[in-house]
């Protein structure tokens, strides 16, 4: 009996280091097997175009912000005119009371 015991335990490591490495390789492999690599050349030209788009984003982005101050500018040129309006309403209210 001592024979099989030992014919099955030298069996049993070597399917165990066998699965160890296969998991090992497995995950440090670059890509997954149902994707195919990309080239340097491909991953340089979609660089380029998501800079591009960067850049013209940047461009609106600083043309909305500057409609935005204007707006704000309005914005509080009409609220110091509504307050003046209040305060000469008040004092006109003031008069025939």
């Amino acid at each position: 009996m001592d024979n099989n015991s030992d014919g099955d335990e030298p069996e049993t490591k070597k399917r165990h280091l066998l699965n160890s490495v296969s998991s090992t390789m497995a995950r440090s492999s670059p890509s997954p097997p149902d994707q195919t690599p990309v080239s340097a050349a491909v991953l340089q030209y979609q660089n380029q175009k998501l800079v591009q788009q960067l850049d013209v984003q940047k461009q609106e982005l600083h043309v909305l912000e500057g409609k935005l101050k204007d707006l704000k500018d309005k914005q509080t040129y009409y609220n110091d005119t509504l307050i003046e309006v209040n305060k000469l309403w008040n004092q006109a209210s003031e008069l025939f009371i």
